[in-house]
């Protein structure tokens, strides 16, 4: 191993190439958290090496994939992509693995089938610099993970490491050695049942969906103890920095250490009144960290003077609210804490610290919660998850405690009631906007059931109507099949009688001898001169069959 030489492939832009800032503790941190083998063999880089630094055999790393969850030898998600693509996972900028990583996250939460064949149906990959590779939304297309392109990951450039790839045996066989710098645009297909799982994905609330909602920096590594002193300091001195000055006695409640004695628990004094120096208690194990001394001093002053009382839930709301211009009517949608502007909430809710000693002995309370506590972003944080202070005299009695004592517990969990009023009103706001939803949807649900249900009693009339003009219709055509066949007879009957009445005439004039010869002619002639000549017969029901000229001028013809 010593022999191989890393060579430097120029492949990244020089500002893009950094200087490694490793230790071996990160080292370490990487080997026990990050899912590689034992006997896989990691190598820190020499301060002239960057990360497009190339040596066969070899797989460069970022440590920001691991920061952020993921473990060796990845999920079948990022091995299919990083395998289909062909590119080193150094190439691989960091809005990638968030997008990854959050898919991991949601199809694992919701049980949705989502594989790399189910990515090219919204993303393909593009260039970002020299070398660089990021994720584009294609167009017409919806972010599956929102905010991804918006984390906080600086210093990410100058954490990176060398694998051996063989150490890793058959589970690293799909890693890519080499990085290229001349791929631009690498289009990702997809599957006939891509659309219906993206679809599913989509369905997931858009809170839920967001990077920071899903993912907590630093899961899955081992941080080492001057990395977490390091970061407990950083956010112990940015917190301090944003907290309103009015705010600052209250918010970093303090307080306990059994290293530290007041002095009416030394026997210096009656002053039972006074605070003991501030700290920051962060949840998770991390450091405390004493509040600057000036700070504390003068914090220590007023208490013990007793010349400025505890501010109430109100005027803490109030300062909060001036300081950081949250809107009175708590307008929905409020996520970011107003001590550390910026800032998601990534850490437990606080927990319940019960008291070491009585603050009228001179003792000091431990009480502990997140710094973040105030964050709006998830209403299960009030209620059963509360965190509730206990005196160690008793939790009920409270006779021989002071006033001062009283004002240090309640601070304890003053800004808890001020985050539960701050959900609760911003909860009450979005069911009343949700009722008046409903109630409009009603409205114009019974609207329609109004226009259905006339509707319906005029059809019902109409179809009434139609069937007595139906039923008549009836009647009146068998009234006159009954008139035709009456009438038929009638003419039969007119027929027979003019019949025999010329014979009966021709016979006459025969036997008469005006005639002497009886021929067809003269039965039609005498035949029209009696019709002309003699009324039509009378039916039996007295109708006169020749009563219509028009029916009279037929029979001529």
């Amino acid at each position: 191993m010593a022999s191989q030489q890393f060579i430097p492939q120029h492949i990244l832009d020089p500002k893009n190439a950094k200087q490694a800032k490793l230790s071996e503790n990160h080292i370490e941190a990487i080997k026990n958290g990050s899912g590689f083998p034992a006997h896989a063999s990691i190598r820190f880089p020499a301060a002239n090496e960057r990360v497009d630094w190339h040596c066969d055999g070899w797989v460069n790393f970022f440590m920001y994939p691991f920061k952020i969850g993921m473990k060796f030898p990845f999920s079948s998600l990022v091995r299919d992509f990083l395998a289909f693509v062909k590119v080193s996972p150094s190439q691989v900028m960091p809005q990638v693995w968030r997008v990854l990583r959050g898919l991991e996250v949601l199809s694992e939460k919701h049980s949705i089938p989502f594989s790399f064949e189910d990515l090219g149906f919204t993303y393909d990959l593009r260039s970002s610099g020299a070398g660089r590779f990021t994720l584009a939304v294609k167009d017409a297309r919806e972010a599956l993970i929102l905010r991804a392109d918006k984390a906080n990951d600086r210093g990410w450039m100058s954490q990176f490491f060398f694998v051996q790839k063989d150490s890793l045996g058959s589970e690293g066989a799909f890693l890519e050695e080499s990085l290229h710098k001349d791929r631009k645009t690498i289009p990702l297909s997809y599957g006939p049942d891509s659309e219906g799982r993206t679809a599913k994905i989509l369905s997931i609330t858009t809170a839920e969906r967001t990077f920071g909602n899903l993912v907590v920096d630093n899961e899955g590594m081992s941080p080492t103890p001057d990395h977490s002193r390091s970061v407990g300091l950083r956010r112990s001195r940015r917190n301090i920095q944003n907290v309103p000055d009015d705010v600052q006695g209250s918010r970093a409640v303090c307080v306990d250490d059994s290293d530290h004695e007041s002095e009416t628990s030394r026997g210096g004094g009656e002053n039972a009144s006074a605070f003991v120096p501030l700290q920051m208690v962060f949840p998770g194990g991390q450091d405390s960290c004493s509040l600057p001394a000036k700070r504390s001093a003068q914090h220590a002053a007023v208490s013990s003077s007793n010349t400025r009382p505890m501010p109430s839930d109100y005027d803490l709301l109030n300062m909060v609210s001036r300081k950081k211009k949250i809107p009175s009517k708590l307008a929905s949608g409020c996520s970011k804490t107003p001590q550390c502007p910026n800032t998601e909430m990534k850490s437990a809710p606080p927990r319940p610290v019960s008291a070491a000693t009585n603050p009228d002995s001179g003792g000091k309370m431990n009480a502990s919660f997140s710094r973040d506590f105030c964050c709006l972003k998830d209403a299960l944080m009030m209620g059963s998850e509360m965190p509730q202070v206990l005196l160690s005299s008793s939790s009920v009695v409270f006779s021989d405690v002071s006033s001062a004592g009283l004002a240090l517990a309640s601070s304890a969990f003053a800004f808890q009631s001020v985050q539960a009023s701050l959900v609760a009103s911003e909860r009450l706001v979005l069911l009343e906007k949700a009722v008046d939803e409903l109630k409009r949807k009603e409205k114009s649900f019974q609207a329609r059931a109004d226009v259905d249900a006339r509707t319906i009693q005029s059809l019902r009339g109409d179809n009434s109507t139609l069937t007595t003009q139906i039923s008549t219709l009836k009647t009146r055509i068998k009234s006159l099949e009954a008139y035709g066949r009456k009438k038929k007879q009638e003419v039969t009957d007119a027929a027979c009688f003019y019949a025999w009445k010329t014979r009966g005439e021709l016979m006459t004039s025969f036997l008469a001898g005006e005639t002497s010869s009886w021929t067809a002619e003269q039965d039609v002639a005498t035949w029209l001169k009696l019709q002309d000549e003699m009324d039509p017969p009378i039916g039996e029901d007295g109708f006169d069959v020749g009563q219509s000229d028009n029916e009279a001028e037929s029979r001529r013809s």
